[in-house]
């Protein structure tokens, strides 16, 4: 979890963190809503941060193995990057990280985290990545979201560890380097842009991640039908609100409403 709520930000600041008390810890992670429950006797929680407007990196280090249970924030997006290649945290009671990344979006959490663990967590409020990503890509994400995961290779994430690891570094030592809003802005869209490198359709995720981008482009479609009148409509207009083919949007109303596209002309 992170320990620091960017709400109110206007600048990158760079910061660490320590408690050996788990209820500091639960005030610490605002706006997470969380009951952390150390598994072991000692309790001990270390973490370096990096904050800006829209984007927190956390490195945290749990030095006792714990219970994480609550609510995430529904205004950001958090992925969770474990460099190791073996690890003991889970996610609903799975482990998930050795897959890929851990991503989490708004909703109910429980992560049993391992003596030891030290992963990076990056937040990412919503808007940036709406701002800075493609529709399918949002639209993949939602779909990896739903199983708390982002499909990579070890090597892929091991890479990815590192990238956030020296961005945190050079922020812990150089703190003057994100002093001006141009590179601020740089730093969030450089961040977002490494992330939606990963953001890609997996063989075993296609079919859910396909049907996910149907419904994304049939819910711009219909909204759109609502919106216009019948005589300013056509299908080459309906296709560009949709963001999508004809043949993909007729499955589209094919598979949610049991009929093609409506009657329109071109």
């Amino acid at each position: 979890m992170t320990t620091n709520d960017p709400t109110g930000i206007q600048s990158v600041i760079a910061g660490n963190f320590h408690t050996d008390e788990a209820g500091l810890y639960e005030l610490a992670v605002s706006p997470w809503q969380v009951v952390i429950t150390p598994q072991d006797k000692t309790f001990e929680y270390r973490s370096d941060h990096l904050v800006s407007p829209g984007i927190t990196i956390n490195w945290g280090r749990y030095a006792a193995r714990c219970t994480i249970q609550g609510l995430a924030p529904a205004d950001r997006c958090v992925f969770a990057v474990f460099a190791g290649k073996r690890t003991r945290t889970s996610l609903w009671n799975t482990p998930r990280h050795q897959q890929g990344i851990i991503v989490v979006m708004a909703g109910a959490i429980d992560v049993v985290v391992g003596a030891g663990e030290e992963p990076f967590e990056v937040h990412v409020n919503l808007a940036l990545l709406n701002k800075y990503l493609p529709a399918e890509k949002i639209s993949i994400l939602k779909a990896c979201a739903n199983k708390h995961l982002l499909r990579t290779s070890d090597s892929d994430r091991i890479q990815l560890a590192g990238y956030f690891g020296a961005l945190l570094q050079r922020g812990l030592q150089h703190p003057e380097f994100f002093s001006s809003p141009a590179t601020q802005h740089q730093f969030e869209q450089d961040i977002v842009l490494n992330l939606g490198k990963f953001i890609q359709v997996n063989k075993q995720d296609a079919p859910i991640a396909r049907s996910h981008i149907r419904q994304q482009g049939l819910k711009r479609a219909l909204d759109y039908l609502r919106s216009s009148p019948a005589n300013k409509t056509s299908l080459a207009l309906l296709k560009k609100q949709a963001m999508m083919s004809e043949r993909s949007l007729q499955y589209a109303f094919k598979e949610s409403i049991g009929v093609t596209t409506p009657s329109i002309s071109n």
